[in-house]
């Protein structure tokens, strides 16, 4: 069984893209670059054999059938529409095009030919600690979600000035509270039916929003506050305040919970290496009412080659207890982290993993892979994948780029009258395309049979 050949529309991540895929066992035939300076290095850095400035002539590549578009917004829906109608397989990266228009093109030419692949790139889905957020939270051993608090800040690259346009796709909101927005359907397991919103535009620079602000009520009575920016410094947080305890996930993929008796559902796999933080008051002691009391769970995390040695300061009594347990491994690459929490305050468990790769490209190579074994398990032609083995994975389809895309035009609708408003659901452009889906598959059958 064959993989098929790949072609890629470059972006940001093109360099970790290529090398992933081929780590995979793709065959990157050609690279798309924007201008030929950048074709001319693409080609020699990661030695493609062909590096092209025309959309057309990688499009049409015979060798070609999975495109990957990781280009500028602008270019989203044209390559994607020309790709899939010509029989390409499609995976694109978010926002995936500039607006709702832009999306409902699109979602059309995936539908014109059912059987091709038409996904979204969304790494964040990925990550270990979300999918372990979204089975604690649908199973409802959190409780039910009343509230979310979400934050994504992430450094300007003003080398590339589209993201300092919001005509070409720049911006906070539509760069990153798409990720944001997909990240808290993908683990709510809904879409959100209204928003508000507003942004703020740097002095620096006018032509884009560097700060935007929304909320987002779901049809649960979920409520969610948002915020994005650009920053000099990186930023994530989310904070999931359930009626039996409350869920945080930072920068680092660190998770704690509160109360600590909730960290069991996260680490009920055996796979997620934890820590317990707590101290049993004495009541005869009057040491832990004074001095002792800023010092009495102060515990420091060092990490030595995957060996995580823990070294507790608070009960000199207990280290005989602490030496006869055996070591905690985790993950290389973890870094040192001190915390220091009040002992008759707070009681926590905390999940740490944090690693020096940038989080909006941990996820790639997980993503990668299901779209690997989509193929494989489609069978001997190249071209061929399988829908159930797809399905199972958090891979996003062009049904959640039109929900997005309906949440971000919402945004700027909100942003514009101070008022809420309603996310688009498309329910007749949604019926047309079911349609015209089976229009199409039974034009397949009369073709099948000669009638």
């Amino acid at each position: 069984m064959t993989l098929p050949g790949v072609g890629v529309f470059s972006g940001e991540n093109t360099s970790y893209l290529v090398k992933e895929l081929r780590r995979a066992g793709f065959q990157v035939r050609a690279v798309w670059a924007a201008g030929r300076k950048s074709a001319e290095r693409i080609k020699r850095e990661l030695n493609i054999e062909c590096c092209t400035t025309d959309i057309k002539e990688l499009v049409i590549r015979a060798d070609v059938d999975l495109v990957i578009i990781d280009s500028p917004p602008p270019t989203h829906s044209q390559i994607a529409t020309n790709a899939l109608r010509i029989g390409k397989h499609v995976v694109c990266t978010l926002p995936a095009g500039l607006n709702l228009n832009d999306a409902k093109k699109m979602i059309q030419a995936s539908c014109y030919y059912p059987t091709l692949l038409a996904a979204a790139s969304s790494p964040l889905r990925f990550l270990d600690q979300i999918q372990r957020i979204k089975n604690m939270v649908r199973s409802g051993k959190a409780g039910r979600v009343l509230t979310i608090e979400a934050k994504l800040k992430d450094n300007m690259n003003e080398c590339e000035q589209w993201k300092l346009d919001n005509r070409m796709g720049g911006g906070a909101l539509s760069l990153l509270a798409a990720y944001i927005t997909d990240i808290l359907s993908h683990i709510l397991g809904e879409q959100a039916n209204r928003i508000h919103s507003f942004s703020v535009r740097s002095s620096n620079h006018s032509a884009c929003d560097s700060f935007s602000a929304f909320h987002l009520s779901f049809p649960s009575g979920v409520y969610c506050s948002a915020n994005v920016a650009f920053s000099s410094y990186f930023e994530f947080e989310l904070i999931f305040t359930c009626t039996k305890g409350t869920l945080r996930l930072d920068s680092n993929l660190n998770v704690t919970t509160i109360p600590e008796d909730l960290i069991r559902f996260f680490d009920s796999s055996g796979n997620a290496q934890g820590r317990t933080e707590s101290v049993n008051e004495s009541e005869d002691s009057e040491e832990s009412e004074t001095g002792n009391e800023e010092t009495a769970n102060e515990t420091e995390v060092e990490t030595i080659n995957s060996v995580e040695i823990i070294k507790s300061t608070d009960n000199p009594e207990g280290k005989e207890e602490e030496e006869d347990q055996p070591p905690i491994k985790i993950d290389q690459g973890i870094q040192a982290t001190v915390e220091k929490r009040n002992a008759k305050t707070e009681t926590s468990h905390s999940f740490i993993c944090s690693s020096e790769m940038p989080l909006m490209t941990r996820g790639i190579p997980v993503f990668i892979n299901c779209i690997k074994n989509a193929f494989l398990d489609g069978g001997y032609d190249p071209r061929a994948w399988d829908q159930a083995t797809l399905d199972s994975t958090p891979v996003a389809n062009f049904g959640d780029v039109l929900y997005i895309q309906g949440v971000l035009d919402a945004a700027r609708r909100s942003d514009r009258t101070g008022e809420w408003e309603s996310v688009e659901t498309n329910e007749e452009h949604d019926s047309s395309l079911m349609f015209q889906h089976e229009m199409n598959l039974y034009s397949e059958v009369v073709d099948a049979l000669q009638i």
